[in-house]
């Protein structure tokens, strides 16, 4: 179990916050995701809170401002963040453990 969820946070790590990292040209410095807020993202996401597209939809919002994976999703279920992705939306919805 321990090894799946190393694994998985290697997965984000190397894969989708590099890439984001890449894509948006922004150097280590300019990220505001802490380890702490990123680590907890990819245990939402391993603990089947939310799902991949989830998860990789809500990093690209936490690397560029200080939040928590439980306050994106509270916010956005009390209409103080505008997901503008409808199979998002519907998604968070479903798995409404938060």
């Amino acid at each position: 179990m321990y090894n799946k969820f190393l694994k998985t946070s290697f997965n984000f790590l190397t894969s989708d916050l590099l890439g984001l990292m890449a894509d948006k040209n922004l150097p280590l410095s300019e990220i505001k995701i802490s380890p702490k807020n990123f680590a907890e993202l990819v245990f939402a996401f391993y603990s089947s809170r939310i799902s991949s597209r989830v998860a990789k939809d809500s990093l690209a919002i936490m690397i560029s401002k200080e939040i928590t994976i439980e306050e994106l999703i509270y916010q956005f279920l009390n209409g103080l963040l505008n997901i503008g992705k409808p199979l998002l939306q519907k998604e968070i919805l479903i798995r409404r453990k938060f």
